[in-house]
């Protein structure tokens, strides 16, 4: 999704379905990512889930579910900026087949601020 303004996003909390993949750009505008108090979903809606946002500058300060999943968080232009508010889930998972218990790897992480000088 293409965004041409300076956006506030304001979500209960953010997640994505199994093996899904979400890419916000906002690429030349401001990007707030607000969570809007609400706790996070005990059930995850799969694994493996992405969500990519993209922006000048990004302030994120949301609940994210996403199970062995990533989130990337890229500023163009100035920085990244993660809050105290911000409750960022991308754990593994106990996964049942048959009668044996496996566990899902732990998702990952990037925020990458470019500083013009």
């Amino acid at each position: 999704m293409n965004v041409a303004a300076d956006l506030n996003l304001n979500a209960g909390y953010l997640t994505a379905t199994g093996g899904s993949s979400f890419k916000l750009d906002a690429s030349g505008h401001v990007l707030n990512v607000n969570g809007n108090g609400s706790a996070l979903s005990a059930i995850s809606p799969g694994f493996g889930g992405a969500m990519e946002f993209i922006a000048d500058t990004i302030a994120f300060d949301a609940n994210t579910l996403l199970s062995s999943g990533k989130l990337n968080l890229h500023a163009l232009l100035n920085d990244v900026t993660v809050g105290s508010a911000a409750n960022i889930d991308l754990s593994g998972r106990a996964v049942t087949f048959a009668d044996k218990v496996d566990y899902t790897p732990g998702g990952t992480f990037t925020a990458i601020a470019i500083m013009v000088l």
